[in-house]
Parts: structure tokens; C-alpha cells; sequence
């Protein structure tokens, strides 16, 4: 969801969020968070390590969180 720009990627380190498991929502409460701009991270670095490797098959092909994120369909 991130990387294709929705407003998970538009939070920042020590930005206030509220998550709800019961009624399933995610509340930004940091004002201004979703009118920044959309800035695709550079996660190069972030392929290799701890066994990061592993799993980059996963990675490379999870679909959509509406579709479930799984990387099998």
C-alpha cells in the first residue's frame, strides 16, 4: 500500500496514529499527514541482510492489502 503511493507512505517517524482492531480502522491524528506529497521511499538497502534475501520472491510479487497481500494469486 505504501509503495504505491496510499497514505501509509505519507506518515513520518513520531506521527500520532490511532488503530481500532475492533472496528477495523486506522485513524492519522498528526493534522497535515495526508496533505504531504507522495514520495516513493528508496528501499534498495533494505533487500539484503538478517535473511532479508529469503524473501524476496515474496516481496517482488504480494499484491494488493484490498486482495488479501498475498504473493500466491
Amino acid at each position: 500500500e505504501a509503495l504505491d503511493g496510499g497514505p501509509l507512505a505519507r506518515l513520518h517517524d513520531g506521527d500520532l496514529v490511532r488503530v481500532d482492531a475492533v472496528a477495523g480502522t486506522l485513524d492519522v491524528l498528526t493534522p497535515g499527514v495526508l496533505e504531504r506529497p507522495n514520495v516513493r521511499p528508496d528501499l534498495v538497502a533494505n533487500g539484503y541482510g538478517t535473511g532479508r534475501e529469503l524473501f524476496a520472491i515474496f516481496r517482488d510479487h504480494v499484491g494488493a492489502a484490498e486482495a488479501g497481500a498475498t504473493p500466491f494469486f
